[in-house]
């Protein structure tokens, strides 16, 4: 009989890029981790759009029979010892949940969708992790399949991210679709990938840096291809990606490419990965970079690690958003520590024993007032939007959903309508953490502290009650008057509030 269980010490991270798929298993150390295996599968997403921005059957199809077998590798270890990204075409794709709803059912672990900027903050993370090289200056670039990220930082620490719309698969769709490769083409291309560069080049040359580093499959694989031929000792310069371009141009057509190192699987899409690398050698005015075999899943180790250790970067940016838009500390705090002491309280009766919904429940609790930086009318939809908007380091763009969506039903009537795309258990757990949350903001609303614990809370089925200390209630009109609007609020996603005091 197989092992039902996995080593507790093993991670996993799987990237879903636009052209492959990339499993990496690691072992947790001291420090960091060790990587035990690794898979790729190429699966092409980004070729495979519809004319309505939908991804073809077929396309989906391919992804799926290739998640069965990834799934094998990574379903029976721990929930918070795997994390699954979507990048470029997930994002893009308009029906992207039907392939992330399959994905989810078959590995049996959740698929976060990152933004851009998060995709270059993971990758950035991921490469400089092997140049320790201290108070060094670093420019960063990863050439995907449906976007390039462009990073700038010192150290580790990732101070300029973008993420631009081009990549191998869709500058070759665009410009080298019948497979032909003439000068006219590579220079279109040339021209498209210098237009999505020029907002962003010359603040980056401005600001400068000491060292060039490339990573993911267009640069590896012409890291390969210049050094087999001769063309290059060991980085990729200039020189090396003229001469690769004249062999194209040679050439004739993708049909006709037979150079030393260019595997079969690279071919059809080199033509535009070239052209998206020589155009940032060009704008950015560079004469070389190194290659780092790290990359996006590399960086999504990283902050696996950091989550299991308590560094989850989510915290720190929470904190810095606080911060920044200059909330009321001691207020988040009073309402943080009765949300946690009303989930302790029900958690296990309610089906709550998450540590992840515990954090969502904090998080929300000390941005709920993040809306008032707008106006105090209708701030809990300011502070839902602010959140759902805002570039948050370490935040998928699930779960800055759910935390908006908590701080948009912090108070008054349920915004029942955007629940509905979540799955009926998810969604009935998230309404229980909401009344959690939106009572503790309810206890607080005078901003003093409350004797919350004096107060019993319970929970069973869809019953929450709350038993107040003697005579409590009575020397406190205003927020029975509150509690009382509360119980008409809650009825709305099936909830019973008891009170008694």
């Amino acid at each position: 009989m197989p092992s039902k269980h996995v080593s507790n010490d093993i991670i996993a991270a799987l990237d879903l890029g636009s052209n492959s798929f990339h499993l990496i298993v690691a072992r947790k150390t001291a420090v960091d981790f060790r990587v035990i295996d690794k898979h790729k599968e190429t699966i092409r997403l980004a070729s495979g759009f519809d004319s309505s921005g939908n991804l073809k059957p077929e396309v989906i199809k391919r992804a799926i029979k290739s998640l069965e077998r990834l799934g094998e590798r990574i379903r029976l270890i721990p929930r918070n010892s795997v994390r699954i990204v979507g990048t470029n075409t997930l994002r893009k794709a308009k029906n992207a949940k039907d392939l992330i709803d399959t994905a989810e059912r078959i590995i049996g672990h959740p698929v976060d969708i990152i933004s851009g900027t998060e995709e270059a903050r993971l990758i950035y993370s991921g490469v400089t992790k092997n140049f320790n090289e201290p108070n060094s200056k670093y420019l960063v670039v990863d050439i995907g399949g449906g976007s390039t990220e462009i990073i700038i930082g010192r150290d580790e620490k990732p101070l300029k991210l973008n993420s631009l719309h081009m990549g191998c698969i869709s500058e070759t769709l665009k410009h080298f679709k019948d497979g032909s490769l003439s000068s006219k083409s590579f220079n279109s291309a040339l021209l498209s990938v210098a237009q999505e560069l020029e907002p962003i080049a010359l603040s980056y040359r401005d600001f400068g840096w000491n060292d060039v580093i490339g990573s993911s499959g267009t640069i590896l694989a012409v890291r390969d291809i210049v050094i087999k031929n001769g063309w290059a000792a060991e980085n990729i310069t200039k020189e090396s990606l003229d001469v690769l371009t004249e062999h194209l141009l040679m050439a004739g057509s993708v049909k006709n490419l037979s150079i030393k190192g260019l595997s079969e699987d690279r071919r059809e899409i080199l033509p535009g990965g070239l052209a998206v690398l020589k155009g940032f050698f060009k704008e950015m005015k560079i004469d070389q970079l190194r290659v780092s075999q790290n990359a996006l899943r590399e960086g999504v180790l990283y902050d696996l690690v950091g989550r299991i250790k308590n560094q989850d970067i989510r915290d720190r940016t929470v904190k810095r958003l606080i911060e920044v838009y200059e909330m009321d500390e001691a207020q988040s705090d009073r309402i943080c520590g009765s949300i946690i002491f009303i989930y302790s309280a029900i958690k296990e009766s309610w089906d709550l024993e998450n540590f992840e919904l515990r954090r969502y429940l904090v998080w929300a609790g000390t941005l709920s007032e993040i809306g008032l930086v707008v106006s105090y009318s209708q701030y809990h939809k300011h502070g839902a939007y602010l959140l759902a908007n805002l570039d948050m380091p370490g935040f998928s763009e699930g779960e800055k959903k759910i935390l908006s969506l908590l701080v948009r039903s912090q108070r008054r009537k349920f915004p029942i309508r955007e629940f509905q795309s979540f799955r009926w258990d998810r969604r009935a757990r998230l309404y229980k953490i909401c009344a959690i949350l939106r009572l503790a903001l309810l206890l607080h609303r005078s901003r003093m502290d409350f004797p919350i614990q004096r107060c019993t809370f319970k929970a069973s089925g869809n019953v929450l009650e709350v038993r107040f200390p003697l005579g409590w209630l009575e020397s406190h009109p205003l927020t029975v008057t509150d509690l009382l609007s509360e119980k008409d609020y809650l009825k709305a996603i099936g909830i019973t509030l008891l009170t008694a005091g």
